[in-house]
């Protein structure tokens, strides 16, 4: 019984190593096809690409540093019968520097935004004090610093650059200023001869009306990238027309000036 079992397992040995062989050559051949194909390729991801705009940090206010000639209007109180301004410190112009924050409050969708906003500005001029009998000027220096301050609401009009890709942005101000000043001789501040000193402040209004060149639009990428480190969302170039009256509502110096002003803008 035992020789008759294994004649029967050496009668199968060659159909095992047929079996075998015929697995190894299918394995081989799975593994040629992967080979062919070459190395596994990333997924893909398909996701629709999200607006750049939904990366941007939340819009609340802006921030404008401000400059352009200034001239207060203190002749045209006389009427052209006197020019006391002029005779002292000529007829040029100072160079008006300053700041302002907005806040903005509503924004409108497809329109812009509004809200109040602060200003401060500083100038000065330097010239000869007159003599008392109106014969000339004397060699002592004389100065007269100004600083305008104001409140007001700002509308800023967005939707060009929103919606339309135009990278212009309109706006208007109008509000309230109040002018410091303070007129100096020799380092003190100057004293008329009936008592009255070189210093005071006026009230009055001021409006404002211009355009912002949006730079995010010749860098969208730049943009993206100061709005997610600095929380910057937009930068701008701008220029307006200010005209203000000052002057007490006519009781007082008139302070006011007809002038232009340009800077650079940030919101954020």
């Amino acid at each position: 019984m035992n020789r008759m079992f294994a004649r029967a397992r050496l009668r199968r040995l060659p159909f095992l190593f047929i079996a075998t062989g015929l697995a190894l050559l299918g394995g081989a051949n799975v593994a040629l096809a992967h080979e062919d194909d070459g190395p596994p390729q990333p997924r893909r991801s398909r996701a629709p690409t999200r607006d750049p705009a939904e990366y941007r940090s939340d819009q609340n206010g802006a921030f404008e540093f401000r400059l352009g000639p200034y001239r207060p209007r203190i002749d045209e109180e006389f009427g052209g019968g006197a020019t006391p301004f002029n005779d002292i410190f000529g007829d040029g112009q100072g160079v008006l520097v300053g700041f302002e924050v907005d806040w903005q409050v509503l924004h409108i969708p497809h329109f812009g935004s509004l809200g109040p906003g602060v200003g401060w500005q500083f100038t000065t001029f330097t010239g000869n004090a007159p003599f008392g009998d109106g014969s000339g000027t004397s060699q002592q220096p004389t100065s007269i610093w100004v600083m305008p301050a104001y409140a007001v609401a700002v509308l800023r009009i967005d939707a060009l650059a929103r919606d339309f890709d135009i990278p212009l942005v309109p706006y208007a101000k109008v509000g309230v200023a109040y002018t410091l000043y303070e007129a100096r001789d020799a380092g003190a501040t100057s004293v008329a001869s009936d008592g009255v000193r070189g210093s005071g402040a006026e009230l009055g209004y001021q409006m404002q009306g211009g355009a912002m060149l949006h730079l995010n639009f010749f860098a969208p990428q730049a943009g993206l990238d100061m709005d997610a480190a600095t929380g910057v969302n937009n930068a701008y170039l701008f220029w307006e027309w200010m005209y203000s009256d000052v002057s007490s509502f006519g009781r007082g110096m008139q302070l006011g000036a007809s002038t232009w002003m340009a800077g650079v803008a940030i919101e954020f």
